[in-house]
């Protein structure tokens, strides 16, 4: 998990691009990105609210807040966080 953390943010970092696994990255229908990126996102919210850091890690001034911003206006898809406490 922490691999993909990482992936992610060095995309974002060199080439403001979203990280996609190699099956992935060549001919994917859009469909399949965005399913790809749907299953990411329930694996990537349980892991930081579990952590209680759910909306540190995803704001906008960090990498991965900057991930779900993007995938979402790529994407024109919904990646919710849950309500603040």
């Amino acid at each position: 998990m922490a691999r993909r953390f990482l992936r992610i943010g060095m995309c974002l970092m060199r080439n403001n691009d979203c990280y996609l696994p190699p099956e992935l990255r060549h001919e994917a229908t859009v469909e399949e990105l965005r399913t790809y990126y749907l299953q990411q996102w329930s694996t990537l919210l349980k892991k930081w609210t579990k952590l209680g850091a759910v909306h540190t890690a995803f704001h906008e001034d960090n990498p991965l807040g900057q991930w779900r911003n993007r995938i979402q206006e790529i994407y024109d898809i919904e990646l919710p966080l849950p309500p603040k406490k």
